[in-house]
């Protein structure tokens, strides 16, 4: 009985996190309105806020794609919903909050957050962004960049009895169930993930030995084992064989010795 209500249509009700109402405006044929239930909105909200408060760890690259992950599955669970106006709204907030982080992960002012990370998308508006190991910027999100459509009538694969489909699914859409505990972008390394993409960024994504631009990796010049440094003198960017002769001539020349 907690989950049954009797009510009119019109009035509206809530079901599986959509909220439901039939409406009947005077100059245009009455239709179904779905969108998300204001809870919802609320938890999802609760989740960004958790995940952009100011003593949160991580370094920029890894916020960003924890932040996508939640902003990609909620939206994808609405994408046949009337949430146009609601995603629109909501990506101004999310930008908002990942902006406050970062000036408070840099201790930066607003200004120069928006200098350092704001870069140009489809050549026609600016959104956050970072760079990867490879050199290509990583933008947050845009939930409003979804297309709306609507939903099909037809009956399909179960995914939860038909496992074949929903594996095919998967690997066509490149979508995966998430995790119940979603990761926040949060790590213990974020420190050295960050001067590991300064490095990289420094040295242009090249070999400093062999000049080659694939499978690289930052070396310390100096080791850890020797009391070497994350110093930027002291690290360099090299590739995965030269990183490995690197390592074999350092080996050889401490038995030599």
């Amino acid at each position: 009985m907690a989950k049954t209500k009797v009510t009119h249509a019109a009035d509206g009700f809530e079901f599986v996190g959509f909220h439901l109402q039939w409406l009947t405006p005077s100059k245009r044929k009455p239709w179904l309105r779905a969108k998300p239930t204001a809870n919802n909105i609320k938890r999802f909200k609760a989740k960004i806020r958790q995940m952009t408060q100011g003593q949160q760890i991580g370094d920029p690259l890894s916020k960003i794609h924890a932040l996508n992950r939640v902003l990609r599955g909620w939206i994808l669970y609405y994408r046949h919903a009337n949430v146009k106006d609601i995603a629109h709204t909501l990506d101004w907030w999310v930008y908002r909050r990942l902006t406050h982080w970062l000036g408070e992960h840099h201790k930066w002012s607003i200004r120069r957050v928006l200098a350092n990370y704001e870069r140009q998308q489809y050549n026609r508006r600016k959104n956050l962004a970072t760079i990867n190991d490879q050199g290509c910027p990583v933008f947050l999100y845009r939930m409003c960049d979804l297309p709306i459509t609507q939903y099909r009538t037809r009956n399909y694969p179960n995914p939860y009895i038909d496992t074949d489909y929903m594996i095919t699914q998967a690997e066509q859409t490149g979508t995966a169930p998430l995790d119940l505990a979603a990761w926040n972008g949060g790590s213990r390394h974020a420190e050295w993930q960050e001067h590991r993409r300064q490095i990289l960024e420094r040295d242009r994504y090249t070999c400093q030995h062999c000049g080659n631009k694939q499978n690289l990796e930052v070396h310390h010049i100096l080791s850890r084992h020797e009391q070497g440094s994350d110093n930027p003198d002291n690290l360099i960017t090299l590739c995965e064989d030269c990183h490995i002769k690197e390592d074999v001539y350092r080996a050889y020349f401490k038995e030599s010795k």
